[in-house]
């Protein structure tokens, strides 16, 4: 047995042969694929066959052996009449060519569409709902919030796994389609609704994004973290994503987060600010009480204040090294959240730009933060010029690096605004939009999830136009005499819910916390729903899907 180390050293030989142009080999573990690419029909199975003569020869170089029944051959081609390849032996054995591949966990087929992945991850996940849903009591089941963190934290890496290639998928409506049928019963379950109620509505309540939009939006953040490349409005923003290998160089900076009762002589202050045209930043050296050198650097929108802190810091740094020798020097910031990143000890959790500060600073460097003395003349002066440098349109920026949490954060509201414009366009889902116009008024109401609110914002319940409509009751009109009994008209005009809507409206005046407000329209929404199936005698009685 050949332990892992051990293993990277042996197999290493192997990846490192040099096969020709146009072949590339990839390892995981013991497992070996090869990427071979030819424009000649003939000679393609001459060059795999070669590759798969040496891939022998250093197996039994090296006494290893390799399986020819679990090695497989896939020709990749988008023809509708592909072409016809001559044998491919291995050790004597022919490997017949196959049409799908599964390689770490993704399926790859012949035209790289990935939708037999689709498909295989689909009954992946239903597999899994229904094992965790068995341990669940027949009798009530799961509770909403349980259901929200089983789909969150086990439906949806199932389904995004792979999604940095996947998403190719996502251009076939049938795909879009059948991810549609996965989240319809699982959002059903999670909001209690009717089996009637349509998709739209139920996973805006339970918060669960259409699965097609969420496998684009990992696509692109996993893309922009492996390429360390962010395409966004026809640019190619480079990603601020520190290396994965720990420093060599131990940290030698000191620092203080609190006011100091002494300090040098030598002191650097630095002011980031935020501008309408992105983010200034300057830091300015005095000697004692004099100002002996000032300097500022622009910022694009997209960069963190924290960002323009730490490259001002390392300019700092750097002019402090090449200009003040091992002098004792200050530098001082407002920002207690900057010097807390610094003094991280593990670099993976620190930005590139904060490794880059602790690997060049020397012990003479103490960095630190200060409460800054707003009407200090020389703190404006130093603001005003930061504030200038962001205004300034014509200056190139000094750094162009994006955060990686900037870029996930974009890509989040870029999914949220695709979402709320196929929430609103949807033919579905009338009641909800009359109540809730965007996708995130419904999403508020996750956290408070009931059967009886299901009922009020999708109109699937004990109201007279939804039994009419399926056929469970010929009474449409409302008991205060109203022709047509909807959600609407108990809300807004029904003169027996006057009561519960003058309590509301009197209540919800008075809150002034968001998260009490929602709670206390779910409730005024729950009565509504309660009223109604009061009046109906239940006369369709609620079960769950």
């Amino acid at each position: 047995m050949l332990g892992p180390l051990n293993w990277n050293i042996v197999i290493n030989d192997l990846l490192t042969i040099n096969l020709g142009e146009g072949i590339k080999m990839q390892a995981y573990a013991d497992d070996v694929a090869i990427v071979v690419s030819s424009k000649c029909a003939t000679y393609m199975p001459v060059k795999i066959n070669n590759i798969l003569k040496a891939a022998y020869d250093w197996g039994m170089k090296s006494k290893l052996t390799f399986s020819e029944s679990k090695t497989q051959i896939m020709y990749i081609s988008r023809r509708i009449n592909r072409p016809i390849f001559s044998p491919i032996n291995m050790n004597g054995v022919v490997i017949k060519p196959v049409d799908q591949v599964k390689i770490l966990g993704v399926i790859f087929d012949q035209r790289m569409d990935f939708r037999p992945h689709i498909y295989y991850i689909v009954e992946k996940a239903v597999k899994i709902y229904r094992m965790v849903n068995n341990i669940a009591r027949n009798s009530y089941g799961l509770s909403p919030r349980v259901l929200q963190l089983i789909h969150h934290s086990i439906i949806e890496p199932v389904i995004t796994y792979g999604a940095v290639v996947t998403h190719r998928a996502m251009k076939y409506q049938h795909i879009i389609n059948y991810l549609k049928q996965l989240l319809k019963p699982i959002a059903q379950k999670a909001t209690k609704a009717y089996r009637t109620a349509p998709t739209v509505a139920t996973s805006a309540i339970a918060d669960f994004p259409p699965l097609d939009i969420l496998i684009n939006y990992r696509a692109i953040i996993v893309k922009s973290r492996v390429t360390r490349m962010y395409h966004r409005q026809d640019m190619n923003i480079p990603v601020d994503i520190e290396e994965a290998h720990k420093p060599t160089v131990d940290m030698q900076v000191n620092f203080i987060v609190r006011e100091p009762a002494v300090m040098s002589p030598l002191r650097i202050f630095i002011k980031s600010i935020i501008t309408n045209h992105g983010i200034g930043a300057a830091f300015m050296v005095f000697n004692h009480n004099n100002p002996i050198h000032t300097k500022s650097y622009r910022f694009p929108g997209y960069s963190t204040l924290q960002q323009a802190d730490l490259y001002t810091i390392k300019m700092a740094v750097e002019w402090s090294l090449a200009n003040l020798g091992h002098q004792a020097v200050y530098i001082l910031t407002n920002n207690i959240g900057t010097v807390q990143h610094l003094k991280r000890f593990d670099h993976r959790k620190k930005q590139r730009l904060a490794n880059l500060i602790t690997a060049t600073t020397n012990n003479n460097i103490t960095i630190m933060w200060i409460k800054v003395d707003q009407e200090n003349q020389w703190h404006r002066k130093l603001k005003r010029i930061a504030k200038k440098a962001g205004k300034h349109r014509n200056r190139a920026y000094d750094y162009e690096y994006i955060h990686m949490k900037v870029v996930k954060k974009i890509e989040y509201r870029q999914m949220l605004s695709i979402w709320d414009d196929r929430y609103r366009n949807d033919r579905f889902g009338t009641n909800i939009k009359l109540i809730c116009q965007h996708v995130g008024d419904a999403r508020q109401f996750s956290n408070v999830i009931d059967r009886f609110l299901t009922q009020t914002l999708t109109g699937h319940g004990q109201f007279g136009n939804y039994l009419s409509r399926f056929g469970i009751s010929d009474e449409v009109a409302c008991v205060c005499g109203f022709p047509v009994q909807d959600v609407p008209h108990l809300i807004n005009e029904c003169p027996l819910t006057n009561r519960l809507r003058n309590d509301f409206k009197t209540a919800i005046r008075r809150i002034m916390n968001p998260v009490t407000k929602i709670e206390m329209t779910a409730v005024f929404y729950i009565n509504i729903a309660i009223f109604a199936d009061i009046h109906r005698n239940s006369i369709h009685q609620f079960r769950p899907p």
